[in-house]
């Protein structure tokens, strides 16, 4: 099988990272096996046709077929194996990384559900090849207008994604309660009783449904959180402390260990590009 690309990249500004702009369609990729990756930027695409196999950063691994969404996070990890036997469609949609921390701190994207099942009706297709043609003929002064649409295509298919269990639903009220309240240090067993659950089968299935503990899944909603706050005026020590660490020493700590470099030197990288 031959591969095929009807893809449009464009940019607002210099740099890959914050001005990528980009859409269209990939078809049976050369390049089947992507491993251990990292995208500068955000990136989300919807399996239209074949098979194929997602693993995130901490080794789960997720079946890719038709109606999955795959969300590539900027500067984490991930691999993406393509069955090359059969035939492979995807549609993408890329964005710059300082976009994607806005829509992550109003809430309105959710980096702990890497892969979904989301519903591709005739009108999305229809919005998709829309899209494309518009950012193949637009001229510079249009790019942010795309670029508003795209986010909102995005955010349209992620509102439409399948997670219906009761199981699914107790563990996203517990993500939920996890996310809030950072400078309280709350326990395993407060979330449990909190949702009405048993503690031995809250931290079981917690654990189970989304591949890590609770209270890993919490310091990670406060390294998320983290991040957005590095783009403001806050210091390191304000910081630490309205996520509920003792010291700036503690939290600095956590924060490389997590993101692999320092507080300071993230807001460095990433602070020029915001504003």
């Amino acid at each position: 099988m031959s591969s095929n690309s009807n893809s449009v990249y464009k940019y607002l500004g210099n740099t890959e990272k914050d001005g990528i702009i980009a859409c269209g369609y990939i078809t049976n990729p050369s390049n089947n096996t992507q491993v251990e990756v990292k995208n500068p930027y955000y990136s989300c695409f919807i399996v239209l046709k074949g098979k194929g196999e997602y693993s995130d950063e901490f080794g789960r691994k997720y079946k890719l077929s038709p109606g999955k969404l795959v969300q590539r996070l900027p500067g984490i990890r991930h691999s993406i194996v393509i069955n090359s036997n059969i035939q492979w469609k995807e549609y993408f949609i890329s964005f710059g990384s300082s976009t994607y921390y806005a829509l992550l701190s109003m809430g309105l994207l959710d980096p702990n559900f890497p892969v979904l099942d989301c519903v591709i009706s005739e009108d999305t297709q229809n919005e998709f090849d829309e899209l494309l043609s518009l950012l193949e003929h637009a001229e510079n002064h249009m790019l942010f207008f795309i670029s508003q649409q795209m986010q909102n295509c995005i955010l349209k298919l992620l509102s439409n994604t399948q997670i219906t269990t009761r199981q699914k639903r107790i563990i996203s009220k517990a993500k939920d309660l996890l996310g809030s309240n950072l400078n309280v240090n709350y326990t395993e067993r407060d979330i449990a009783d909190i949702l009405g659950v048993g503690y031995e089968n809250f931290r079981k299935t917690f654990r189970k449904d989304v591949g890590i503990s609770p209270m890993v899944y919490r310091n990670q909603q406060r390294m998320y959180a983290a991040k957005t706050m590095l783009l403001s005026e806050l210091t390191t020590a304000e910081i630490g402390e309205r996520l509920g660490y003792t010291d700036a020493f503690t939290f600095s700590k956590q924060f490389k260990k997590h993101c692999g470099v320092s507080p300071s030197v993230f807001k460095k990288e990433n602070i020029k590009q915001v504003f």
